[in-house]
């Protein structure tokens, strides 16, 4: 009693220490995750609502770490600290999940280059390939690989580099367009439109800065046909622009102005990039007015000022309107310093935006350390309730396995009980038969016609053949079950056995004048123990042969199955048998009250033997019957390859 009440308490203990999720901050982690591809404010306001998050489970804490790193990311958050997406790097890592684990590692990746650490977001990016490789995710490797063509783009180059810096800057635009086109093609084993269309825009695009224009527009309209195709205004948009910037760059205005105009048919968050581009393409073609209207509304978005306010400027100096142009020539000087200073120092409302979530990121700090503080106490607490969990479990398992064997062993002894009881009765019938008829012979021998012995002959004959057969498989079947009969399987001519064993039965199916017709007319290998296949086909063509009328026809055939198998048929078109009669076949527990058509009497032990020894070697033996119409036996063994065949042959030479 007490080792149980210590194990109850020990295991109240260690159940307290550790983390479980709410079913309340299960639903809305789960809704989150559900809105976060949809709207990733929505799926903020669902995080909001979980009441604990010291208190969620390991693995929904690494869910709700992933869940706010795609909020950040979908915001555009550039977050430096990584201890919320820590969490499901550890444990995604941990648990065999290379999906998610990938996908920590992106967002890791991401954080380190905001971070300024080209090392760190490059071995991060080693790391998320690793996950996607083990995934076999096309997705995820078309993702890595754009992550990577992101990483050449933005990389900076250090000092040495700068001297050589033609060199090293077409070094990285080659990688940036060679692992654009890896993501491509993996996004097109899967059929993702959308980022096959995204990966054509990026290859477009690198080559645009690369200054190859011709293979800039080639990637462009591959682009813009599956756009088309795909129905993504968005990106068509977006493609427009870029048209335009290569037709701006090959001095071809004409489709510059066609393109943009199309891009400005739909709205998007770089319409004042496409203002700046119109503004600029008018100012190219000499169309001031045009130039100023659209620099205007670029202004008014607040957006690419410095390009509007120079191309202001060169429009005042172009209409000698110069008071004009030195006002703007003095905002574009401010709106440059403004951009050098922002690059230099974020705004505070940025960084208010920026560090919205602080107090997760602080708040996941304290539970790290705090984890660390009580592990060692679970683990120990763990190890106690193990050993005492495992004591219990070896005593009470050994108890269950004896109570089974101890319920098997009866149900045996009362299955054979019932079996032998039957064959007793069996037994008896034919002796008895063979004692009365022997004493009527001996004592009114003088007094019986000659007609009248020889029926009580035969008689005797009938009954000791009988008793002969039934102790025959008797004998063969208790040796079975004592695992005495050896299997030999080897490679067997169908035709040949089954022709022996239709001449072993042939006497008594003449006595009945029934006509056994083997139909394996061509050698059909099988593998299988030829003595135990001998009495499987023997007690199926006896059993048919009881049970078949005057001139009736017995046949043997066979066939291929596709499973590598060889399926023999031995049917018979005499009395049949009842679905209920032949749900108890192969039975020992039941006794099956038949005769055959000339009243001869069985056991069912026959059909017994023949299942157990077909079962012995791998095969399997089925029956279809209907009363009045006949049965069929089929057996299903394994068939002799051509592989097997030519080993025999060897082997026998």
């Amino acid at each position: 009693m007490l080792p149980r009440l210590l194990f109850l308490g020990l295991l109240c203990c260690m159940l307290s220490a550790c983390r479980h999720t709410s079913s309340y901050d299960k639903f809305y982690l789960s809704k989150a995750d559900s809105l976060c591809a949809i709207s990733e404010d929505s799926s903020y306001a669902q995080l909001q609502k979980i009441k604990q998050v010291s208190r969620l489970s390991a693995e929904d804490k690494a869910k709700y770490s992933m869940v706010l790193s795609r909020i950040l990311d979908g915001k555009g958050q550039f977050l430096c600290s990584d201890s919320i997406i820590r969490v499901a790097v550890d444990y995604y890592s941990r648990h065999n999940n290379p999906e998610q684990a990938c996908y920590a590692y992106i967002f890791l990746s991401r954080i380190e280059r905001n971070k300024g650490d080209i090392n760190g977001q490059a071995h991060n990016l080693l790391a998320a390939m690793n996950y996607a490789n083990k995934s076999k995710s096309e997705k995820l490797l078309g993702l890595v690989y754009a992550e990577k063509a992101t990483f050449f783009e933005q990389k900076q180059l250090n000092q040495f580099q700068e001297k050589h810096q033609p060199e090293y800057r077409k070094l990285q635009k080659d990688s940036m367009l060679y692992y654009h086109k890896l993501s491509l093609l993996h996004y097109k084993k899967i059929a993702d439109n959308y980022n096959v269309i995204l990966s054509l825009i990026y290859i477009g695009n690198s080559y645009y800065q690369m200054d190859q224009y011709n293979d800039a527009l080639k990637y462009i309209r591959l682009a813009e046909i599956e756009a088309k195709k795909a129905q993504q205004t968005v990106l068509l948009s977006t493609i427009y622009r870029l048209y335009c910037g290569v037709y701006t760059k090959t001095k071809n205005y004409d489709q510059a102005l066609l393109y943009i105009r199309k891009s400005m048919q739909t709205s998007d968050f770089m319409d004042y990039n496409k203002y700046s581009l119109a503004a600029r393409v008018f100012l190219q073609t000499n169309r001031l007015d045009s130039a100023i209207q659209y620099a205007q509304r670029c202004i008014g978005t607040g957006n690419d000022l410095t390009d509007c306010y120079e191309i202001l400027k060169e429009v005042g100096v172009r209409q000698h309107n110069y008071k004009d142009a030195l006002h703007y020539a003095e905002l574009y000087s401010t709106a440059k310093d403004s951009v050098n200073q922002a690059n230099g120092n974020e705004s505070f409302s940025a960084i208010e935006k920026k560090y919205n979530f602080q107090r997760i990121d602080n708040e996941n700090k304290q539970l790290t350390i705090h984890n660390q503080r009580y592990i060692a106490g679970v683990i120990l607490l763990l190890v106690l309730c193990l050993a005492i969990l495992i004591f219990f479990l070896l005593e009470r398992r050994s108890k269950q396995r004896l109570a089974i064997l101890k319920e098997k062993l009866r149900q045996n002894i009362a299955i054979k009980d019932k079996f032998f009881s039957i064959i007793s009765h069996d037994l008896r019938n034919p002796v008895h038969a063979v004692h009365l008829t022997s004493d009527s012979l001996v004592k009114q021998y003088n007094e019986l016609t000659d007609s009248e012995k020889l029926n009580a002959i035969q008689l005797i004959n009938h009954a000791a053949d009988n008793t002969s057969r039934l102790l025959e498989n008797l004998l063969l079947w208790a040796l079975q079950q004592k695992d005495n009969v050896t299997y030999h399987p080897q490679r067997l001519d169908l035709k040949l056995l089954s022709q022996q064993c239709t001449d072993l039965h042939s006497l008594a199916a003449k006595g009945k004048q029934i006509t056994i017709r083997n139909l394996i007319d061509e050698p059909a290998f099988i593998v299988a123990d030829p003595n135990m296949m001998q009495t499987v086909i023997g007690n199926l063509i006896s059993n048919a042969i009881k049970f078949s009328y005057s001139n009736g026809l017995i046949t043997i055939s066979s066939h291929d199955l596709q499973n590598g198998t060889t399926e023999i048929s031995i049917a018979d078109q005499g009395m049949g048998m009842s679905e209920a009669t032949r749900q108890k076949l192969f039975r020992l527990d039941t006794k099956i009250q038949r005769k055959g058509t000339n009243n001869e009497s069985g056991a069912g032990l026959g059909l017994i033997l023949c299942h157990e020894l077909i079962s012995r070697q791998g095969g399997s033996i089925d029956v279809t019957s209907k009363e009045g119409e006949g049965t069929v036996f089929k057996i299903t063994i394994q068939k002799s390859n051509e592989k097997e065949d030519i080993q025999a042959s060897h082997s026998g030479s």
